[in-house]
């Protein structure tokens, strides 16, 4: 708070918060933000789940996350088809919802990698599509004079958002990991200390390490799914209204 009205009796603030007085504008950024907390938070588990599961080398695990570039591509091109057709809350809601299915899909890794690089890869086709018009909302919700503010706050908006998906996805698998060890397996502060451990105590410690792990990681994408599909919701009712190519700043002014 004090942060925030620091910046507003300030002529040159670090960050122009004034700006977040339009719905249109805070509704970009949250969109942004959130497709990346769930695309970051969901890469730093499945590479644990390559390496430390399966036992794959760092080169192995990044090949298997190759198809995840991809799905970025796709997102990119198919939200640039239908930027001018649909409504960007259709478009933006869509993405994310899209992303909220990959996670659901990951969630099903313990079936096998295919589910792995399949949810990974849909969560990254539904952040290319809400990356692309997140931007364009945001700089268009802006008045001229202020777009570098607003694309500044946008950019800041992607790296935090990473920043809190590996951060809060990873504490949460953890969590979860440590309720879900029956009782008897060796006590471990992360997935890699307790497959260490379990490797002394026989083949059975080790695969309930593994089951253990598999569990925790459904029950925090199913988390991930459930904060994207809400800002799903959010983002369409915001932007419903809202087509790219049309005159952004009036619109914007209006449902503020």
């Amino acid at each position: 708070m004090a942060f925030v009205l620091r910046q507003l009796h300030l002529d040159q603030p670090l960050i122009d918060v004034t700006l977040f007085r339009r719905r249109t504008f805070s509704t970009g950024i949250l969109a942004n933000g959130v497709t990346q907390f769930a695309l970051m938070g969901m890469t730093l588990l499945a590479a644990q789940y390559l390496q430390d599961v399966l036992g794959l080398s760092a080169m192995t695990a990044a090949l298997w996350m190759v198809p995840s570039v991809a799905g970025v591509f796709a997102g990119l091109a198919l939200a640039g088809k239908l930027a001018a057709r649909v409504r960007s809350g259709t478009v933006v809601g869509l993405g994310l919802t899209t992303s909220a299915a990959g996670c659901v899909v990951m969630g099903a890794v313990g079936n096998g990698t295919a589910f792995l690089v399949t949810g990974v890869t849909v969560t990254a086709a539904g952040v290319g599509t809400v990356a692309l018009l997140a931007t364009d909302i945001v700089l268009a919700a802006a008045p001229p004079e202020r777009a570098g503010a607003a694309s500044a706050v946008a950019e800041t908006s992607t790296e935090l958002g990473a920043a809190l998906g590996i951060a809060s996805l990873g504490t949460l698998s953890t969590v979860f990991l440590r309720t879900g060890l029956p009782s008897g397996t060796p006590a471990a502060d992360t997935l890699g200390d307790a497959l260490r451990e379990a490797r002394d105590h026989g083949t059975t410690a080790g695969s309930a390490v593994r089951e253990a792990f598999a569990q925790s990681l459904q029950l925090t994408l199913l988390t991930a799914a459930a904060v994207l599909v809400a800002t799903a919701a959010a983002s369409f009712l915001a932007l419903r209204n809202i087509r790219i190519g049309e005159e952004h700043n009036t619109e914007a002014d209006r449902l503020t």
